[in-house]
């Protein structure tokens, strides 16, 4: 097994990519090279051959590359999210999604639901309790006003609506009305923490400016 990305197999990404962005090879060459590297590789590898993905991420989202290799990107990531741990390398997980986003269209067939099957069994265990929310610092500011137990249970139960979408089509008006409240709870509590950050964030530069 090839444990980690070593400066010998880097220089042959490097000059792999720049052979193919100069047509000398195929364009789909490189995706094919990343993919048997993984192959053969510990996941310490996988998460260097993305790194490398990452940093050249502009060149290989072009067109030119893009329609040779997209399926092998979709693999390499869809196989690196089976192997990871969604509790230990949550950070990476979210690297590997955002990836993804950026590298296919919201009308990829990859990421649409063309059969309309919705995961209702993914059901999140709401706290009972307010100790068992996160606590807040006693002097919080005020962008964190409304983070209480109600705005927990509310922002929680919003799985429950998004969970199966078609049922909110057949419900009755008081269910949808109950739905609406519950999005409405958690946009303004959202709404007001962006408010309070952005102006921490511009009040030194404001001081500054008054010195």
């Amino acid at each position: 097994l090839i444990r980690a990305l070593s400066p010998e197999v880097t220089a042959l990404f490097d000059t792999t990519l720049a052979l193919c962005a100069s047509t000398t090879l195929d364009a789909g060459f490189i995706f094919t090279l990343f993919e048997d590297a993984f192959s053969y590789g510990t996941i310490a590898l996988g998460k260097d051959i993305f790194a490398y993905l990452e940093k050249h991420s502009t060149l290989l989202a072009q067109p030119a590359f893009f329609n040779r290799g997209k399926l092998i990107i979709l693999r390499i990531c869809t196989s690196l999210l089976r192997r990871l741990s969604r509790a230990n390398d949550a950070i990476f997980c979210g690297r590997i999604q955002h990836i993804l986003a950026c590298f296919f269209p919201l009308s990829d067939k990859s990421g649409t639901n063309k059969f309309g099957q919705y995961n209702a069994e993914n059901i999140t265990t709401v706290a009972n309790d307010d100790a068992d929310v996160v606590e807040e610092d006693e002097d919080d500011d005020e962008g964190a006003e409304g983070v209480d137990m109600a705005f927990y249970r509310s922002f929680w139960k919003l799985q429950d609506h998004f969970a199966q979408p078609n049922i909110l089509a057949t419900s009755a008006p008081i269910k949808v009305k109950e739905a609406m409240n519950d999005i409405n709870a958690a946009l303004k509590v959202l709404r007001a923490q962006e408010a309070a950050t952005i102006t921490s964030a511009t009040a030194p530069a404001d001081a500054d400016e008054a010195l």
